[in-house]
């Protein structure tokens, strides 16, 4: 969405294995970086799937700080989940949108 725009997503959440048991809460985090050309201001992440049967998230939305570019400077999102009461897998799905609220990474796999 935004040229030059880059997200090094350091700690890939299909790297993280989560075993709650029902109804039990369970912290996840998102750690980064922006490689890109432009300072990331205003953005957030927002849930796609926020009424999953599965896993529900603390909100649809959660903030991004505002972030120069750096190689250096990594950004970390916690945020607790709580597992519903139903076996198997469970997925959310989130995107970093501007703050017009436009997907900056669509089609990426992160």
């Amino acid at each position: 969405t935004h040229p030059g725009d880059k997200v090094d997503v350091l700690y890939p959440p299909t790297q993280q294995d989560y075993r709650p048991a029902f109804w039990g809460k369970f912290e996840h985090r998102w750690v980064m970086k922006n490689l890109g050309h432009e300072p990331w201001v205003g953005r957030t992440l927002v849930c796609t799937n926020p009424n999953d049967n599965g896993i529900r998230p603390p909100a649809a939305v959660i903030p991004v700080p505002n972030s120069a570019p750096s190689e250096r400077n990594l950004i970390e999102i916690r945020a607790q989940f709580t597992a519903r009461g139903r076996e198997g897998d469970a997925i959310s799905e989130w995107q970093m949108h501007d703050e017009s609220g436009m997907n900056c990474f669509p089609g990426s796999s992160n």
